[in-house]
């Protein structure tokens, strides 16, 4: 069943797999987990064209994988195989959302996502999120920086009594992301 299946696996049989995968490598599907999958395949535009009826196909690869001693590295050899670079991301970023779909992320969820980003070339989408978040939090940071500027200000605590603008906020922006360079 295997080889008949991996034989005509597409982009999006790849990502739904993943996604069981994800829900079922804690030996128990949540019902929490099947509502986020159905949801992203009935939204999605990837899945527009896909197929339901290879959602069982796919689920019970993976159980059949599953019930082999290597089966988690066969699966995501078949990943590799069948799944475009350009959306291992998307597969990563669809697991991560299932394996909290329930608002908890197991042990076994949590090192499945681990294999997948750590042996799946999603290390460089996350250094670009990492970036992204520092950015951001350095952001914050100056944004914070002006409200307590504005409000000493405010309160005559500042050397001028007048009410901040947004040019000043800018200003100070522009001026804290010099610095950090």
């Amino acid at each position: 069943m295997i080889q008949v299946v991996s034989q005509t696996m597409t982009p999006q049989d790849c990502l739904v797999t993943l996604m069981i995968a994800v829900s079922a490598s804690d030996a128990n599907i949540l019902t929490a987990e099947l509502v986020k999958i159905q949801s992203t395949l009935n939204h999605l535009p990837i899945f527009a064209e896909y197929d339901m009826d290879r959602l069982n196909l796919m689920s019970q690869l993976v159980l059949n994988l599953f019930e082999q001693e290597d089966g988690v590295d066969a699966l995501f050899d078949l990943i590799v195989d069948h799944l475009p670079d350009r959306l291992y991301e998307t597969g990563y970023a669809l697991c991560c959302d299932v394996a909290a779909a329930d608002g908890i992320i197991r042990e076994p969820e949590l090192r499945l996502l681990e294999e997948m980003r750590d042996g799946h070339h999603v290390s460089s989408f996350l250094a670009l999120l990492s970036d992204k978040l520092a950015c951001a939090s350095q952001i914050e940071n100056v944004l914070l920086r002006a409200v307590n500027f504005q409000y000493e200000l405010r309160s005559g605590k500042g050397r001028r009594s007048r009410l901040i603008s947004s040019e000043d906020i800018f200003f100070h922006a522009r001026h804290q992301e010099s610095t950090l360079r």
